[in-house]
Order: C-alpha cells, then structure tokens, then sequence
C-alpha cells in the first residue's frame, strides 16, 4: 500500500512515526513532538475514540513531562527524565505501528 492508497488515519499515523524519528535524531524538539503528536491523535477521523484515548494516554505521560519542564524552567527536567521519555515513545511506536499493520 503505498501513500496515495492509505486512508487518512494512516497517514496521520506515519505523520506520527516521522515526528516520533525526527525528535529521535534530535530534527525536532520535545515540545514540538508533544504538541504536533497530540495535534495528529485528535485529527483522526476513523479512529474509534477508545482507540484515540489510548493514543492520548501515552501521549499524557509526555506532556506531563513537558508540563513539569516548563513549570520549573527547567530544561534539565526533560533529560533527567529521558528513560521514562524513551519508554513513552517506544510504547507509542509500537502502538502506531501495531494499527498500521491492522489497516492494511
């Protein structure tokens, strides 16, 4: 199934994954990544919404984060918190991934 042929979702979903591999390869910031993946959680049309708050779930524990950072003006927080981070976003890779596999 190439571009053109994904629905809608699905390439909200890969719009997710390249976000998720940018902030990886240090294109993008943290907060870019927590704001632009919740922006594309909550435009998903097809999704179920049982399936969109397991999305926004994980998504919490990062904004938490993010949240926590600029409350205390402190940047440092992200990186101390970069295990709990790396965990997040590996559970929802793994979670796009798992519904791209499904679509097709």
């Amino acid at each position: 199934m190439n571009n053109e042929d994904d629905s809608y979702d699905v390439r909200q979903y890969k719009r997710m994954l390249y976000l998720i591999s940018s902030y990886e390869s240090v294109e993008i910031s943290f907060t870019r990544l927590v704001n632009d993946i919740e922006a594309l959680i909550l435009s998903l049309e097809e999704t179920t919404q049982d399936k969109k708050n397991e999305l926004l779930s994980i998504w919490g524990g990062l904004e938490e984060i993010l949240a926590i950072s600029i409350d205390r003006g402190n940047r440092e927080f992200v990186d101390i918190n970069k295990i709990e981070i790396n965990k997040l976003i590996s559970h929802l890779k793994n979670q796009i991934m798992s519904r791209i596999a499904h679509a097709k």
